[in-house]
């Protein structure tokens, strides 16, 4: 089963209020080691998590040489945060063999000139000729995020993002659209997204 869970906020809070929060064993080491913002991200990111998935023992978290994430007690759940700003979206999986991506980017009104410069340097000839096609923003997005998403489910992580063709990907690929936001979700073939985001307040 898959799961993904959103969570908005207004400003992002101080790290002295992370601090009065309750005590999070997996927001706690999904953040160590990091600093200033990118740590309260990844640590909200863990609440979302601890949140949509109340029912586990997540507090033994690792991350591989990519950087990403996995319960080291729970192999049988998969997880996958993603944010930006004023949003943090989670993906959880629970199956024999779980693997789960997910990324989201939001619409600020990028150039043509800059999307083609990024489409040149990462996308695929097939994804270049889908955003020749259609080049708005929407659509440069919905590439995009699907690269990074099937990446963080690739498990090579974004060093890899220019290789990943998600026009011809084994992958099923879901895009979601909430306000400003492009979201997608990458989850195996055979697998069901979730018809719909569940909303969180933490």
């Amino acid at each position: 089963m898959i799961r993904l869970g959103l969570v908005s906020y207004s400003d992002l809070p101080s790290e002295e209020c992370l601090l009065a929060k309750p005590k999070n064993p997996i927001a706690d080491r999904l953040s160590a080691g990091r600093r200033g913002r990118a740590r309260t991200e990844a640590f909200l990111g863990g609440c979302l998590l601890a949140a949509m998935f109340p029912e586990a023992n997540l507090s033994r978290a690792e991350r591989t040489e990519t950087g990403r994430p996995f319960l080291t007690n729970r192999p049988d759940v998969d997880f996958n945060v993603s944010h930006t700003d004023g949003m943090i979206v989670c993906a959880v999986e629970t199956d024999a063999t779980p693997r789960v991506g997910v990324d989201m980017e939001r619409v600020v009104g990028r150039t043509a000139p800059e999307m083609a410069r990024i489409a040149k340097r990462w996308f695929t000839e097939a994804e270049c000729a889908r955003l020749r096609d259609d080049p708005s923003e929407r659509t440069f997005l919905e590439i995009w995020t699907a690269k990074e998403a099937a990446a963080k489910w690739d498990g090579r992580g974004l060093r890899a993002l220019r290789g990943i063709d998600t026009v011809s990907l084994p992958l099923n690929l879901r895009t979601y659209f909430v306000g400003d936001a492009v979201i997608t979700l990458a989850c195996g073939e055979g697998k069901k997204p979730p018809e719909e985001i569940n909303r969180y307040s933490i």
